[in-house]
């Protein structure tokens, strides 16, 4: 899994890196070039006048999301995974029936929600609708239900000595450090691994 996300990131950065005398197209790909350039990157930002200010939005964008995301998602999951509430199955359901809709047919209607909020073309009305996702919280909450109950229960009564705030704030350390491969990181990757905002 790991080897699958990260060549084709190591393809595009080879690539950027080669010359034209090179093949970028041979196959197998040679992820070593042979004379290693940054004209490429010169080329960008001389033929594209507003570069900079496409890798900014992209910047703002992606990460004001992805900690968003993270923020609100991981929210939503400790409440379905942990907390005892009338409904909590069906919410837990309609999570699950959000993944099923395609985004072409929420597209419109988003845009019209952002058009009638008036913010269209700002930073908000790109964020905001990343800003919790389907995906994200089940990705959480399937994360938390892994944790047993009484490791939980035990950060509470300790408190996690050294960890401030409280035992609440001992229970959340404990529910992230214990996962070997953070829900985030992967909320993050398939959330925003190939974005890119030009605008």
């Amino acid at each position: 899994m790991a080897l699958y996300t990260v060549v084709p990131f190591v393809w595009t950065l080879s690539t950027a890196l080669k010359g034209p005398e090179e093949n970028v197209f041979a196959f197998p790909p040679d992820f070593i070039p042979d004379h290693p350039t940054l004209d490429n990157f010169r080329e960008v930002w001389r033929r594209v006048p507003y570069f900079g200010r496409y890798f900014i939005n992209s910047l703002v964008i992606a990460g004001a999301s992805i900690i968003l995301n993270v923020l609100c998602s991981s929210m939503a999951g400790y409440a379905l995974a942990r907390l005892r509430f009338p409904g909590r199955n069906l919410a837990f359901l309609v999570v699950l029936w959000t993944l099923m809709i395609p985004f072409q047919i929420t597209m419109i209607p988003l845009f019209l929600i952002v058009l009638r909020l008036g913010l269209l073309n700002t930073y908000a009305g790109v964020i905001l609708p990343t800003a919790v996702t389907g995906f994200g919280i089940f990705l959480f909450r399937q994360a938390f239900l892994r944790i047993p109950h009484s490791l939980s229960e035990a950060a509470r009564i300790d408190a996690l000595k050294g960890v401030p705030n409280g035992p609440f704030t001992g229970e959340l350390h404990c529910l992230w450090s214990s996962q070997r491969s953070p829900p985030w990181s992967f909320s993050l990757l398939f959330r925003h691994g190939g974005s890119f905002s030009g605008r």
